[in-house]
Order: structure tokens, then C-alpha cells, then sequence
């Protein structure tokens, strides 16, 4: 009788031991809400001085939060844009631009809009004529998030596009060349892991 009572509470002390990991395993993995993500460089271009140019990208990386504002964080990113005086780089200088999203609605949204700030010091930087010359880019840009899955290959990429304008700031070596601005015309990136902000 004894030994039945413990096999009994030896059973019922492994259920609820199997129950108890299951709910650990559960609470630390589904409900993550942050994460890295990359990218990868879809269309768009940018204007300096007056003139368009044609941009491709290597990469772009950072972190997301699902749950708080920034919902992004870039900290890598190389765009090159081809332009009459060489390849133009913009890069980030070991820092990251916040993105900032709102106008969320329930279920796949598909016009999430924010803003993604570049600061006004030596963050963003562009450099070209083979990095002769260098100038930093000030402001913040526009941003629209768009949930809608996208599959390549089997991976579900969703797009992300920047646009709007910054001003040069600190410009050595670029005699002019480059203006006083610069617009990025709807940049987009492919982004995965597929991102539910709602």
C-alpha cells in the first residue's frame, strides 16, 4: 500500500515537473519580442545636388521590439549609389538609428508608419571620389513598415521603405560636389525574420 501511495506521488511530482518545463519552455521562447534582423537592399534611390542617382545595398542589420518604441535599431548598413563623381557609401559610424513606428492596427498592417531618426552629429556618414571625400548626414527620415509577407526561397522577407531628406553636415574633401542635402527616395529593404508589431 505504502509503496503504491509513492509510486503515486512519484508519478504525479514527474507531471507536474514535465508541466512546469513545459511552461518555462513556453514563456521564454513564444513570446519573444526582440530579436536581430536583416536586410537586404529591393529599390530606390537618392538625389544629391539636384541629380538622382541609382543605389544598391550590401547589407543592413540591427535589432527589433515587438513591444516598445524603438521597434527598430540599425546598427550596419552600406548603401552605394552610383553618381558622375564615383561611388557614393553611406554608412553608419558605430552607432545605430532608432526607428520609432505608430499607427498600428490589429492583424497584417500594411502601412505602419514612423520615423527613423539620423541625429544631428557624426552618425550616418556618405563618403565618395574613393572616400577622399566625407560628410555626415543630419535629420530624420520617413518610414512605412509593411507586414505583408513576401516569400523568396522559402524565407518570408517583409519590406520596410525610407524616404525623405537630411542635410550635409561636416564635408571635407567633396569641394561641392555633393550639395547641401540629400533625399533618399523610397529605399527599400527587404527585412527577415518576419516582424508582427501589432
Amino acid at each position: 500500500m505504502h509503496l503504491r501511495k509513492s509510486l503515486v506521488a512519484v508519478a504525479v511530482a514527474v507531471a507536474v515537473a514535465v508541466v512546469a518545463a513545459g511552461l518555462i519552455g513556453l514563456s521564454s521562447g513564444a513570446y519573444a519580442s526582440t530579436g536581430t534582423v536583416t536586410g537586404n537592399f529591393k529599390s530606390g534611390n537618392a538625389t544629391f545636388a539636384g541629380s538622382t542617382y541609382g543605389c544598391v545595398t550590401s547589407s543592413v542589420a540591427g535589432t527589433y521590439d515587438t513591444v516598445n518604441n524603438p521597434a527598430l535599431v540599425f546598427n550596419a548598413a552600406n548603401i552605394n549609389c552610383s553618381s558622375p563623381v564615383g561611388t557614393i557609401k553611406i554608412t553608419l559610424n558605430g552607432c545605430g538609428v532608432p526607428v520609432t513606428l505608430g499607427s498600428r492596427t490589429s492583424g497584417v498592417d500594411t502601412n505602419i508608419t514612423g520615423v527613423a531618426a539620423l541625429g544631428s552629429g557624426l552618425c550616418v556618414q556618405i563618403s565618395a571620389l574613393g572616400n577622399l571625400c566625407a560628410a555626415n548626414v543630419n535629420g530624420n527620415l520617413n518610414v512605412t513598415y509593411d507586414e505583408t509577407l513576401k516569400p523568396v526561397s522559402g524565407i518570408n522577407y517583409q519590406d520596410l521603405t525610407l524616404s525623405g531628406s537630411g542635410t550635409l553636415a561636416n564635408q571635407v574633401g567633396c569641394f561641392g560636389l555633393l550639395g547641401g542635402s540629400f533625399t533618399l527616395n523610397n529605399i527599400v529593404f527587404s527585412l527577415t525574420p518576419a516582424i508582427n508589431f501589432v
